[in-house]
């Protein structure tokens, strides 16, 4: 998954406002876990093309998942 992530970085870099490219890279790192670089791939989606539907539904999801407070650690 590095390498290819490393080979859609260097594609971009070829093809800075290529969306499906930050769409697809954003999905690896959704699947990574990697919150931070894969709301970063769907914000540049979303400045290339405002109406990209996939990229505000996952943009959308890792919010929620940044969003996500366990109220129950607070109330002893």
């Amino acid at each position: 998954p590095a390498s290819y992530i490393a080979s859609l970085t260097a594609r971009l870099e070829a093809t800075p406002d290529d969306a499906s490219l930050y769409v697809e890279r954003g999905q690896w790192h959704y699947r990574r876990n990697e919150w931070g670089e894969a709301l970063n791939d769907f914000n540049r989606v979303l400045a290339i093309d405002p109406g990209n539907a996939e990229a505000r539904q996952y943009t959308g999801m890792v919010q929620e998942i940044l969003d996500f407070r366990y109220k129950d650690i607070y109330n002893p």
